[in-house]
């Protein structure tokens, strides 16, 4: 059975993709800003939700997705090739751990795997979609430094306790968090996820905190609404 998922300006078909659309991933394409990116990349896209959002707000760049899934890479090409902007979309099927680019990139985006240490479930899509195994945190840290220009940023979400990490790394490496937002599924829940923008050039951090739902499923909060609001189709 199809299942093809609409927005307002794009639509995803994600058909037996192995890792299906969620809202970290929206989240991450709304919230990730730059102030003109002529060169975005995002990093194991997956049904290309991320590129497709960046496609859609920022139009006059190039928007390059890469994904270690061939089957997952295919799907995304599909729903490139469906979309307004699909001269402005390319994807390469590639390990990123071993990517090589001759181009630099004023914005990286992902929304990468982070189970570790855990059963794999026997899968290999979703196990590559959803286990760090072949990319951990620290591999996509130092490969999209390499990848930035001078000004560029690297925007990732990841479960809250790996920020520390995260911040380690990067700093280490010359990259710096500059904005951070924390996220809770509900207002009485802990802080489940984090989206951090990281930058070579050292500055006073801007922090924020978004609560997803309010009360109950599908009640979103203002914040998460405003974010949401120029890709979802308005309510019926």
């Amino acid at each position: 059975m199809a299942s093809v998922f609409r927005f307002k300006q794009f639509e995803i078909d994600q058909t037996n993709a192995p890792f299906k659309i969620g809202t970290d991933g929206l989240l991450l394409g709304a919230w990730a800003t730059h102030s003109n990116p002529e060169h975005i990349l995002d990093v194991g896209t997956g049904t290309g939700l991320i590129a497709l959002m960046m496609a859609q707000r920022y139009s006059n760049s190039q928007v390059k997705a890469v994904e270690i899934n061939p089957n997952a890479a295919e799907i995304a090409h599909s729903n490139f090739l469906k979309s307004p902007w699909r001269n402005r979309l390319q994807i390469e099927s590639a390990d990123y751990s071993n990517f090589g680019s001759f181009e630099k990139f004023d914005l990286i985006v992902s929304n990468p795997p982070f189970f570790s240490n855990s059963k794999l479930s026997g899968n290999k899509g979703k196990d590559l979609a959803r286990h760090n195994e072949n990319l951990n945190l620290k591999q996509l840290i130092i490969t999209s430094k390499k990848l930035l220009r001078k000004e560029g940023k690297l925007a990732i979400i990841i479960p809250s306790e790996q920020q520390a990490k995260a911040s380690i790394v990067a700093e280490s490496i010359g990259l710096f968090i500059c904005r951070c937002c924390k996220i809770k599924p509900t207002p009485t829940s802990s802080i489940k996820r984090v989206m951090l923008e990281f930058t070579s050039v050292f500055a006073e951090k801007k922090s924020e905190e978004l609560v997803v739902e309010i009360a109950g499923r599908h009640n979103y909060s203002e914040e998460y609404e405003r974010l949401a609001n120029p890709f979802l189709l308005d309510k019926n």
